[in-house]
């Protein structure tokens, strides 16, 4: 394989298989798989080779089918830059343009999906985990740009509790982040929030 580039979809698939990561085809360039049932396929060696003869995404099923596998998806800037500083160091993934916008832990323990959004329904980030899949590295994104890994480690163990405390945590940084003035009251904000918090 050269340098740099990607291993095929197939090679990928099988190494997560490999991993004791569950594996479902996607639609390639898309992010669901296009089969009803999907939460509930386990498919073999002989399955993933002959599912991934043809051009696919690769997804990845998250949680109990994966032995507590978890994504946490970080979907706008503020949430990834307050992520570096908050969540432990852990495998991640991306694409150019959103490099680490995956990170990847080993829950210890029971742990639902959950997204977090704003007040205007953005979408802030979201905990993936049983009954949620995510398109992996090997695949490609709609946009045409490439997941590919950034750091490829073993995802970290982590207990379930503190991920979510931890990620909830990220999730009310990155609100505040997004709303703190750019110019001009920054002095008013920080007193009302640090009055929020004697209070609180």
């Amino acid at each position: 394989m050269d340098e740099g580039k990607q291993p095929s979809a197939l090679a990928s698939a099988l190494h997560y298989h490999d991993r004791g990561w569950a594996v479902v085809p996607v639609t390639y360039r898309e992010k669901r798989p296009a089969e009803r049932g999907w939460q509930n396929r386990r498919l073999t060696e002989d399955d993933i080779r002959h599912e991934f003869a043809a051009l696919r995404n690769v997804g990845v099923l998250l949680g109990e089918p994966s032995h507590g596998l978890v994504d946490i998806d970080l979907d706008v800037p503020e949430a990834a830059t307050v992520a570096r500083r908050l969540l432990p160091a852990t495998s991640s993934f991306g694409r150019p343009s959103k490099p680490c916008s995956h990170l990847l832990y080993l829950a210890r323990g029971e742990l639902a999906t959950k997204r977090f959004s704003a007040p205007d329904h953005t979408n802030l980030l979201e905990l993936r985990s049983t009954g949620a899949q995510t398109v992996f590295p090997s695949s490609t994104h709609p946009s045409g740009e490439p997941i590919e890994w950034k750091d490829e480690r073993d995802p970290l163990p982590i207990d379930a509790a503190e991920l979510l405390r931890l990620v909830s945590l990220v999730a009310a940084c990155t609100l505040l982040a997004r709303a703190w003035p750019v110019l001009g009251a920054r002095h008013d904000a920080s007193l009302a929030l640090a009055g929020g918090l004697l209070t609180s």
